[in-house]
């Protein structure tokens, strides 16, 4: 896949907070952008994610996997 114009392009890299105790901080921008989406549940239902700079979500995978891979659930904030 060629990277957006940005210099982004998708990982295979999966991030999981299902935990309560799950806390990232993330002190400047946050990318997501992975082919890990999940249509059946989600990887974020637990814990905490604080990102003190910008939050985005991309989709160079296909352009179904944006809706899915930031998908939360639960308790996850």
């Amino acid at each position: 896949q060629a990277p957006t114009d940005d210099g982004y392009t998708h990982s295979s890299g999966l991030l999981r907070m299902v935990n309560a105790n799950d806390y990232v901080l993330v002190y400047g921008d946050f990318v997501i952008d992975t082919s890990h989406g999940s249509t059946s549940g989600s990887y974020f239902t637990a814990g905490v994610l604080e990102v003190k700079g910008s939050f985005t979500q991309l989709s160079t995978f296909d352009a179904e996997s944006d809706r899915y891979n930031f998908r939360t659930s639960g308790t996850h904030k």
